[in-house]
């Protein structure tokens, strides 16, 4: 055989993590992990596990003192097993790591438009995940338990006299209606301030309870929901106790009767 298909071959089993490094061959050092996904965020019938059929994918970030390393791995099956499409790779086997994995990949770079979450689809595509480890060592078994990025904001509707809810067409968040992962703060950052709408759980003359992902952070109390009723549109106010600060993870509940105008 050619000596120089030789050297290519030995070339591409090599190329993908391809520095030097303190210990570690080159075959061993790519980082592996297993993402185990959080407690149920929402009622809303869809998204509360991984699916496992190779379009979920998440970004991954590797830092140590001689430098940082990023990658793209696939979510294999429902039990979060991960297989890098690129991967990241240990600098040094004697140096520990801050870990940072965010979901879905598409975050780590782009920003996501939230602003139509009116079907259950919609809205679990604004369930955005990250997991953090601030101390991992090479040779560990890699385990990243994600949590929930983003805060929630659940309405429930109760109709006042002469208030028909079967009739309610939409329920809309003021709220940034861009997501985007800043990995400065390692969290869920914002623009474009407008309206986010909100996914329907369920409507019935007595009750319609609607939810939508809202980017973290304080939010405007004066019309902060906007809820159409045929033709008729009504503003909620929020309170501003016990809160004006939505955190990630959790869940904002607000109870509105509306009244006819």
């Amino acid at each position: 055989m050619d000596k120089r298909i030789i050297i290519a071959f030995l070339l591409l089993g090599t190329m993908a993590c391809n520095k030097e490094m303190n210990d570690i061959q080159s075959e061993t050092y790519q980082a592996e992990f297993k993402a185990n996904f959080p407690e149920a965020f929402t009622k809303l019938a869809g998204k509360d596990s991984w699916r496992g059929d190779g379009a979920e994918k998440i970004a991954f970030t590797l830092k140590q003192a001689e430098g940082s390393s990023t990658g793209i791995y696939i979510i294999k099956n429902a039990s979060g097993t991960t297989e890098a499409e690129t991967p990241a790779c240990w600098q040094n086997s004697k140096t520990a790591a801050q870990i940072t994995a965010v979901f879905p990949a598409s975050v780590a770079k782009n920003s996501l438009d939230i602003s139509d979450q009116s079907t259950s689809d919609k809205f679990n595509q604004c369930d955005i995940l990250k997991a953090v480890n601030n101390n991992a060592s090479f040779g560990d078994n890699l385990i990243l338990d994600f949590s929930h990025a983003m805060a929630k904001v659940r309405v429930i509707l109760t109709p006042g006299t002469g208030i028909d809810l079967t009739k309610v067409s939409s329920v809309k968040i003021n709220s940034n209606t861009y997501a985007y992962w800043d990995s400065d703060s390692e969290s869920v950052n914002g623009y474009s301030y407008g309206q986010v709408n909100a996914c329907m759980e369920t409507k019935t003359a007595s009750e319609a309870v609607y939810e939508a992902m809202v980017v973290p952070g304080e939010i405007n109390p004066t019309e902060f929901i906007t809820i159409v009723i045929g033709s008729s549109t009504y503003k909620y106010t929020a309170p501003s106790s016990p809160t004006k600060t939505l955190l990630p993870g959790n869940i904002y509940t607000y109870n509105i009767t509306v009244v006819s105008l």
